[in-house]
């Protein structure tokens, strides 16, 4: 069974610079088999291709919210209440399973200072923990190609080398000979690009960083997908908060 992980981010990893409003840095992961994938894509341009004549747009979350660019048309109060009719209806009914880690930046500097900078690789260690677990629990016999946006090549190196490394060393949690028996590969895509599974990531990381921040909060767009999130003998072990 082949499935394809797609990887996109909320916030920024870097550590030097911490907004004290919004501190955090999530990476989520969507896990979605191949066949699967094809509904989510032409649910995606169809909206698209409903609310733009064409297929180019790209939906950015930060873009959306700010009805900036391509989503200016948005600032009509009808329109805006249709696409996110069609959207949220879109996300609810595609089959699909979140998995996200969240690391609070001002905690992490205060543990470990703000030069140890390997936030992003420490998130995606989690979220390779996280897709064993449910591969595992689930028993499947699976292909996995991870899809990650491009970031830029210094970024996408270093990156690559981490991964490579939890194939070598395996994680706290698997060894290598079980990282090795899912068969994962990694690749990059740039934004421009525009793969749909990426866009889907992008949409649901804002609100699980919303969530995490606030659990308290008004959150509607997480409880359109929290069912999605990775659930295992009752117990949500889809959303990682590293401490």
């Amino acid at each position: 069974m082949t499935f394809y992980l797609f990887i996109d981010e909320s916030g920024d990893h870097g550590l030097q610079k911490l907004n004290h409003e919004f501190p955090l840095f999530v990476l989520c992961g969507i896990l979605v088999e191949q066949f699967e994938y094809s509904k989510i894509r032409d649910s995606f341009n169809s909206i698209k291709n409903q609310f733009w004549g064409n297929t180019n747009v790209i939906f950015h979350s930060r873009d959306i919210r700010k009805c900036e660019k391509d989503f200016v048309t948005l600032l009509n109060s009808n329109i805006k209440k249709l696409f996110y009719e069609e959207l949220n209806q879109a996300i609810i009914e595609n089959e699909y399973t979140v998995v996200a880690s969240a690391i609070n930046k001002i905690d992490y500097v205060k543990a470990f200072g703000e030069f140890h900078n390997n936030v992003y690789e420490l998130a995606l260690t989690a979220v390779f923990n996280q897709i064993l677990t449910y591969l595992f629990n689930n028993k499947l016999n699976a292909v996995i190609d991870v899809v990650i946006e491009k970031r830029g090549k210094k970024e996408d190196r270093k990156l690559e080398e981490h991964f490579k490394y939890i194939q070598a060393n395996g994680t706290e949690a698997f060894s290598a000979q079980q990282i090795a028996s899912c068969k994962i590969s990694i690749r990059f895509k740039d934004k421009k690009e525009n793969v749909n599974g990426l866009q889907l990531a992008d949409l649901i990381a804002y609100p699980i960083a919303k969530y995490v921040i606030d659990p308290t909060e008004m959150n509607l767009a997480f409880h359109i997908f929290k069912n999605k999130i990775y659930k295992y003998d009752g117990e949500f072990i889809g959303l990682k908060i590293i401490p």
